[in-house]
């Protein structure tokens, strides 16, 4: 069986997947897959600095989240862009 939990921020996604857990489920977080497998890549980080520029990426030249969420989550246009855009250069 797979089971998609989606919502909203703080709707109790986190505290479901967990009692969930609790029952032998595996589950698969796609925060930490977006976290660690596309925002480290390359042509995501070009994709990224080009739309939004220098300002969301930290002193390292990665993908700064906390102000990529700042500029995305306030821009439905921009949040959709990346969603698609970003992602797909990585594939």
């Amino acid at each position: 069986m797979i089971i998609g939990l989606t919502g909203g921020l703080g709707c109790g996604k986190s505290t479901t997947a967990k009692i969930i857990a609790t029952h032998g489920f595996r589950s698969m977080d796609s925060d930490i897959v977006v976290r660690d497998l596309l925002l480290p890549h390359p042509e995501v980080i070009s994709a990224i600095h080009n739309r939004f520029g220098s300002d969301v990426l930290d002193g390292t030249g990665q993908v700064d989240r906390a102000r990529l969420a700042a500029r995305v989550f306030s821009d439905d246009a921009a949040l959709l862009w990346l969603g698609k855009s970003a992602a797909s250069r990585a594939v």
